[in-house]
């Protein structure tokens, strides 16, 4: 007889749903780490096939990065409400500086985040990246001091962005991932990473 999550769940008395989410590792902070193992130790004692399981990476990426050191430019926009009517208008709501620590033609990784008001809006807000420069700085697979120049015109080109992950171990960074972007401007990113 062929186990399923359904037959774990009935018997620690859990909901199909949780067992399903922590066999597939999906966001188990709200599960403590004893019903994790439970659920773990009887799939193992009843032989359930973990093959059939669709692991999923919760930081999947779908373009690969590249580490850099450009300085950018920030603007934070907010969209504000208005009748049905009326298009969205976005508010900027603050301004900063900060440096693009890893890139590719589908997002970023900012760090050293300085704003003017030195907070994030709680409501929900879009980013304005402005590139400065056009190189790269201390690349890892470069000598020590060398500057990569690209000479693909990266200086001042302004990309919207969307914020998908917000890390504050010890400073404030933010996952990027591009948004609206033309081809144009991807393919200028394209050829930025690829560049030795």
């Amino acid at each position: 007889m062929r186990v399923t999550q359904e037959k774990i769940a009935q018997e620690l008395g859990l909901h199909p749903a949780t067992v399903s989410k922590i066999l597939n590792r999906v966001s188990t902070d709200y599960t403590s780490v004893e019903t994790r193992q439970k659920v773990f130790d009887l799939a193992l004692k009843l032989g359930y096939d973990f093959r059939q399981l669709k692991l999923k990476s919760v930081r999947s990426r779908s373009h690969q990065r590249k580490v850099v050191d450009l300085p950018a430019q920030v603007v934070i926009v907010i969209t504000s409400k208005q009748p049905e009517y009326k298009p969205a208008e976005e508010i900027v709501w603050d301004r900063g500086q900060a440096r693009i620590r890893n890139i590719s033609s589908g997002g970023a990784l900012l760090a050293d985040l300085q704003l003017t008001k030195d907070v994030l809006p709680l409501k929900p807000f879009r980013l304005k990246l402005m590139l400065e420069q056009d190189s790269l700085a201390g690349q890892p697979d470069s000598p020590p001091g060398r500057t990569i120049r690209t000479g693909l015109g990266l200086a001042g080109m302004e990309i919207p962005c969307q914020v998908v992950r917000l890390e504050t171990s010890d400073k404030t960074a933010l996952g990027l991932k591009f948004d609206a972007v033309s081809q144009e401007t991807r393919n200028r990113l394209s050829e930025f990473w690829l560049q030795q």
